[in-house]
């Protein structure tokens, strides 16, 4: 294990996986890493769940390499959202991430096989897995949390006085984290960290913008990204944004971006009678929808990226149940 410098020496150290399970269907897979330079007399565990949809080394970077670095062990949890490309042919993934065939010691590989329909098939268990899998995010790291402290009482002979427990990530990893604070009714935790924490919360508030008071009811992400999904693209177009970082990038995308500000002027989503009235009329339906101005300078990116597109896909399927 690495750190955020090429010239950090390696992490040296012990690691453990699992598979676990919280309810019906709903599995994680779970990572404890113990370094070698632990710190017994100040002896501390960080829960680290991962962001977005990424595996269960997806808060590596985030907050897992820090506290490596401070002697802390760490233990990831993908919550449920496991992201992992499928193998073609006998391949199989062994738990700790190898590869065999099956024929090499098929005991510790995955149990399930799914063949590739395509050579780049990807798995998703945050849409397809049908357990809804963010209604146990605060479950899942809690059980991670539990998981940890065991194996560091059994390895370390430590009692669980001795060893503060910070659960710490961020954006669906930093609302994973405030869940299980608030669903902690047995003390295993000690600290949260939520850095941009991706939150669903039905609130009112108000906000000081450009010297205005502007009064905000918050949306659900899914509504949200529906709207982004939408306007972004022609309002990524606007005058206002050309100096934005990523306006180059779109050059191959221009003719889509423009596409798409008279597909919703047709469907009577949008006004305007030439493409510089679609795209400020863009530009205002994201005013209402409260998009701030360094928010805005996105737009560009989240079009060429199609992130939106992609929320609304793992989103809404995850409801799904088929």
């Amino acid at each position: 294990m690495y750190g955020f410098s090429s010239t950090q020496i390696g992490i040296a150290g012990y690691e453990y996986w699992s598979q676990r399970q919280v309810a019906d269907k709903a599995f994680h897979t779970v990572l404890l890493q113990i370094p070698d330079h632990f710190n017994e007399d100040a002896a501390c565990l960080l829960v680290a769940p991962s962001s977005g949809s990424r595996n269960v080394l997806g808060a590596v970077g985030t907050s897992g390499i820090w506290a490596l670095q401070q002697g802390c062990a760490v233990v990831y949890s993908d919550k449920g959202t496991g992201t992992q490309v499928v193998l073609s042919g006998d391949q199989q993934y062994q738990i700790d991430g190898t590869i065999v065939s099956t024929g090499v010691d098929t005991a510790k590989a995955e149990a399930t096989v799914m063949q590739s329909s395509t050579a780049l098939h990807v798995i998703q268990k945050h849409p397809y897995s049908q357990a809804s899998p963010e209604q146990y995010w605060g479950d899942f790291v809690l059980d991670a949390a539990l998981y940890g402290l065991e194996l560091l009482q059994q390895e370390k002979r430590l009692k669980r006085q001795q060893i503060k427990v910070i659960a710490a990530s961020i954006s669906n990893g930093g609302g994973a984290v405030l869940r299980a604070a608030e669903n902690d009714v047995n003390g295993l935790l000690d600290a949260v960290v939520a850095a941009e924490p991706q939150i669903n919360l039905v609130h009112q508030y108000e906000l000081l913008h450009e010297n205005s008071n502007i009064q905000i009811t918050t949306k659900p992400l899914l509504e949200l990204s529906m709207n982004l999904s939408l306007y972004e693209p022609c309002a990524a177009l606007h005058e206002s944004l050309n100096s934005s970082p990523f306006k180059l990038n779109t050059m191959l995308i221009q003719a889509a971006l423009k596409a798409r500000c008279q597909a919703l002027t047709d469907k009577q989503l949008l006004k305007g009678d030439n493409l510089a009235e679609q795209t400020a009329n863009a530009v205002t339906i994201m005013d209402q929808l409260h998009i701030t101005k360094d928010a805005k300078q996105l737009s560009q990116l989240n079009s060429l990226a199609n992130m939106w597109a992609s929320i609304n896909h793992t989103y809404a399927l995850s409801l799904i149940h088929i």
